[in-house]
């Protein structure tokens, strides 16, 4: 999975980082179902996402991490539909 950040005061930071890895996974999701994952780089879901492309590699590392997981997320949605 991504980096996690020490958790701050309540959790702010967590569920903060929570929300923003949620925006930039639902964003690439969008994205890559749109196009071939060979054109689409990190500075366009970034831009989608709302968020800087740091952001997107302090979460996933790169992009090749970061298509795992949305493609995780749609095997998951599917055993879920089934």
């Amino acid at each position: 999975m991504g980096n996690t950040r020490p958790e701050g005061p309540g959790g702010r930071k967590t569920s903060r980082g929570a929300r923003t890895r949620e925006r930039i996974l639902d964003a690439a999701s969008d994205l890559v179902a749109q196009e071939p994952s060979a054109t689409l780089g990190l500075e366009r879901i970034a831009r989608a996402s709302g968020v800087a492309k740091s952001s997107v590699l302090w979460h996933f590392g790169n992009k090749e991490q970061l298509y795992l997981e949305v493609a995780e997320r749609w095997f998951t949605e599917f055993q879920r539909s089934i």
